[in-house]
Parts: structure tokens; sequence; C-alpha cells
């Protein structure tokens, strides 16, 4: 732990006697401001300018392809719904018949059952209202 202290502020006071160094030359006029110019990238200010651009015009590309997909998906959903449907019409239309299934013996017995008593109530309350 020590020694890592003492690295540190050897390092520390290696920078500042550096920088020091640099501000005094520039007081005295030793060295002159230059500003770095890197020959491979332009300026900030026109890769600022390019890349808002470019952004801009990507914006723009990628909202108009998400309104193509969402209107040929949609579209190509509508078409296959109304297919689908028309080919179930004409199943029903064309496809054997369903045969109606007889309901069972017990249930057939039990709506004879109430239509009976039903009958029965309907001819008393025309007895009792005459």
């Amino acid at each position: 732990m020590t020694t890592l202290l003492i690295l540190f502020f050897l390092s520390l006071i290696g920078i500042s006697f550096m920088i020091g160094k640099k501000l005094v030359l520039i007081r005295n006029g030793n060295i002159a401001h230059e500003e770095l110019v890197h020959k491979v990238l332009p300026d900030f200010q026109t890769i600022k300018y390019v890349v808002s651009e470019k952004a801009k015009k990507g914006g723009y590309v990628a909202t108009v392809i998400a309104v193509r997909t969402y209107v040929q998906s949609s579209n190509f959903l509508k078409n296959t719904y109304t297919d689908i449907k028309e080919k179930i019409k004409n199943w029903k239309k064309t496809g054997e018949q369903i045969e109606k299934k007889e309901a069972s013996k017990f249930l057939k017995m039990i709506s004879d059952y109430k239509y009976k008593v039903k009958s029965i109530k309907r001819q008393i309350e025309e007895e009792n209202k005459q």
C-alpha cells in the first residue's frame, strides 16, 4: 500500500513539474500557441454538420420504412383475413352438411316433460280466468 502511495505522489510531482515548466515557457513567450491540425479528420464543425444531416436523413428513411412496413403488413393481414373468411363460407356451403345429432333419450324426455308441464299450467290459468 505504501509503495502505491509513493508511486502516486511521485507521478503527481512529475506531472506538476512538467506543467510548471510549460507554463514558464509560455509566459516568457518562447512557445507560440499552435492549433493541432489533424490531417486525417476535418474540423469539429464540419463533422458536427455532416453527422446531423446524415442523422436527419437516416431518421426520415427509418420513419418511411416503418410506415411502409405497417401499411403493407396491415393490408396483407386484411387481405388474408378476407380470403380465409371467403374460404370458410365456401367450405360451409359446398362441404358436407353436418347431420344434426339427435338428443339423448333422457334429454328428449325432459324436454317433453317441460312441454307437458307448460301446457298443463296454461290450461289451469285459462280455467282460473273463466
